[in-house]
């Protein structure tokens, strides 16, 4: 049996992120493999407001996201926080995947990226843009223009 954690950043007018999600999520599940977590960080926040406004041509992704938890009894891992404003909460830091550095002989003996002495680089929000998406790409731009413009880059 695995163990699975999932981290979503992606607001939910980006279908993919939670339809991979979901269709992941049920796949794990169906091997009577575990999941840990689901974690909604950043823009990801917004999938399970249930308030959010949605369009009759869009798929309510809160309310799929809700019967998915509650049909397979997921549960919070932090309830204590659920009335916390995210701002208010202590900062996390996830795996941004740009670059690793490692002692190649013992990388190739252990593969494994994180160990007792890995360190992160903590990236600025404003230097970092996931690329899931054209508008993704599209927002990059903008934001490489902007730190150029402003002599930043």
């Amino acid at each position: 049996m695995v163990v699975f954690t999932f981290v979503v950043c992606a607001e939910p007018y980006k279908f993919e992120a939670i339809d991979t999600l979901l269709n992941l999520a049920n796949a794990v599940l169906r091997r009577d493999h575990t999941i840990l977590g689901i974690f909604f960080y950043g823009s990801g926040v917004y999938n399970v407001k249930s308030n959010i406004n949605i369009s009759s041509s869009m798929r309510n992704l809160p309310k799929r996201l809700e019967e998915f938890i509650r049909n397979n009894k997921l549960i919070m891992v932090y309830p204590e926080n659920m009335n916390t404003r995210s701002q208010d909460l202590e900062d996390t830091y996830h795996d941004a995947g740009q670059f690793y550095w490692v002692n190649a002989k013992r990388f190739l003996e252990k593969p494994i990226l994180y160990s007792d002495d890995a360190m992160p680089v903590i990236l600025p929000r404003y230097l970092v843009q996931d690329i899931d998406t054209i508008e993704d790409w599209k927002r990059a731009e903008f934001m490489y223009a902007a730190l150029k413009k402003e002599k930043i880059l």
